[in-house]
């Protein structure tokens, strides 16, 4: 990108609020750019007659015909095609995606090159709904699941320990000699650390949960030949290990977890009383209060940091509403998938997207089959094409892409009026269809066709008014903000088609011209302002990372260490 390519695109980068609509530039389209009337032609005629411009086809494939007369070496995209008796061709385009140029051209008498030029929108399919399936994926490795364990582990309260437990205190009857009934009574439980393992295994998770430098302190009241005693007790060891298996499922749009299998082993651990030592504080008693109170301590510990781990990964789920270049949209997951493997976790996500708008039925779309394994990756972000496009479209609908700057109102610094060496400079914007993002090799490129320039220069050294139609893309650039992707444009290619202009020059001419000075940058303009968010991860923040394509060519992959 040249200097002048570069300080345009700034230029139009201050401007990009909404400051028009779609009216403003209506009449001007790809079809007011052809060989014109073929009385004033010499006969020469150039058309395409379909498909019309800026419509939407289903398929793969587009069937293009037209009428091409007085003309010689006759192409559509560059193919050569034959011209029957009339005039008239049809010719069909194969593996087109996106936002696709239809171009055709022929050469006149005079070895002149006329041409005519649209664009339509080509998918497979169209969708109705705003439901997005699998619009977002999110995966951890076990090291990952170590880092949320953790973190809910330091989440451990003593004091709410000692609640739960409490309220659970276990009966249970031990023989041994004259010991009847007893009843345990815990009035307390501390420990001073608490440190986690997580992995994966037979399709679940398994947790073991560690309390350090445990303390447990309470009273056992027991029954001698039917007369009570009070007995004051003391558990204390240096560290308390509890496990159990996590089973996953989905409850309303939400990961629900649950225990199973839970266990308590407590090394060297010692037990004092004030009384009955030598009955209570046998290693038989214990085994059997550790037998009772046990299982109640570990369920208790699991029914603290579960909820954690839950609303941890529920957490994904919170996008809410988000702006984006002046248009609120509300974006909400919903978890509708999972996988457990030997590597780690990973969770589908259906996104809804709500723009307040009745969107249609012509919402790009493309077969997401997607799949994410965080294999050597503490964390993964799948986001998929289908989700960008949406947003697109979303921000379309509400007229985003319609914009106008001017050096009048300062939406447009002065430096613009020396491109043109005009007096003020102002360029209105308006885009027929929705941009789309597609995969071209092994890279994602966002595609625009039918943009509306009109652009003012008074005084200006070329003339006054120019009007263009352009289409073009450009390599999609993704990097990671403060959880959010941020959208960037990078190797700009636009083709622009004079429509109307007093520059003094032919179409093609001023095609070139404009070229030349305004180059890309309007493209790259129109989506500096686009974000899409991420979730709050609140073990790791989504501020840096790996960026890549997934394998089906259809999302986007954020991998974090």
């Amino acid at each position: 990108m040249t200097s002048t390519q570069t300080l345009f695109l700034s230029i139009f980068a201050l401007g990009c609020g909404f400051q028009g609509s779609k009216s403003d530039l209506e009449g001007f389209g790809a079809d007011d750019a052809g060989a014109g009337d073929p009385s004033e032609n010499g006969g020469v005629e150039l058309e395409i007659s379909s498909p019309a411009a800026n419509t939407d086809i289903i398929g793969d494939s587009v069937v293009v015909t037209g009428v091409a007369k007085q003309l010689e070496d006759v192409r559509v995209n560059g193919q050569p095609i034959t011209v029957d008796g009339a005039g008239q061709f049809s010719v069909t385009l194969s593996d087109m995606v996106g936002v696709e140029a239809i171009v055709l051209t022929g050469v006149d008498d005079d070895g002149e090159t006329v041409s005519e030029r649209l664009a339509v929108r080509v998918s497979e399919y169209w969708v109705e709904r705003q439901i997005i399936d699998k619009g977002l994926m999110f995966s951890m490795d076990n090291e990952g699941l170590g880092m949320v364990a953790d973190w809910a582990a330091q989440q451990l309260d003593p004091e709410t320990l000692t609640e739960m437990v409490m309220e659970s205190n276990p009966v249970f009857s031990a023989a041994e000699g004259l010991l009847g009934s007893v009843v345990v009574n815990i009035d307390a439980i501390t420990f001073s650390t608490a440190a986690a393992l997580v992995r994966t295994t037979d399709s679940h998770l398994f947790a073991e949960y560690t309390l350090h430098d445990l303390v447990v302190t309470g009273q056992v009241d027991v029954g001698v030949l039917g007369m009570g005693d009070t007995i004051a007790i003391t558990l204390t060891a240096a560290g308390a290990s509890v496990s159990g298996d996590i089973d996953l499922g989905i409850d309303d749009g939400k990961i629900a977890l649950s225990v199973s299998n839970t266990a308590i082993t407590v090394a060297a651990f010692d037990l004092q009383t004030d009384g009955f030592q030598d009955i209570l504080e046998s290693n038989r008693f214990k085994d059997a209060l550790l037998a009772e109170v046990g299982p109640v301590m570990s369920a208790e510990v699991f029914d603290m940091v579960l909820p954690l781990i839950e609303g941890h990964i529920n957490g994904l789920t919170n996008l809410g509403v988000h702006e984006m270049m002046g248009a609120e949209i509300d974006i909400q997951p919903v978890v509708s998938g999972f996988e457990v493997s030997d590597h780690g976790l990973s969770f589908e996500f259906d996104v809804s997207v709500d723009a307040g708008l009745n969107l249609g039925g012509d919402i790009f779309q493309q077969p997401n089959t997607a799949s994410l394994d965080a294999q050597g990756q503490a964390f993964g972000i799948l986001v998929s094409d289908n989700l960008i496009n949406i947003l697109l479209h979303s921000l379309w609908v509400q007229g985003a892409f319609d914009t106008r700057f001017s050096t009048e109102d300062d939406t447009l610094t002065v430096l613009a009026n020396n491109l043109f060496e005009s007096t003020e400079t102002s360029a209105s914007t308006t885009l027929a269809m929705p941009p789309v993002v597609v995969q071209e090799d092994g890279v994602a490129v966002i595609s625009i066709g039918g943009l509306v320039v009109a652009l003012e220069t008074p005084d200006g050294e070329l003339g006054d008014i120019a009007h263009f139609v352009i289409d073009g893309s450009a390599n999609l650039g993704l990097g990671i903000g403060d959880c959010e992707i941020l959208l960037g444009m990078g190797d700009v290619v636009a083709n622009p088609v004079a429509l109307e202009t007093d520059w003094g020059l032919s179409n093609p001419e001023a095609a070139a011209e404009l070229n030349a000075r305004l180059p890309g940058a309007v493209i790259g303009a129109l989506l500096s302002g686009m974000t899409v968010p991420l979730p709050d991860l609140r073990v790791v923040g989504a501020s840096e990372g790996e960026v890549s394509r997934s394998e089906d060519g259809l999302s986007t992959l954020i991998l974090v260490d």
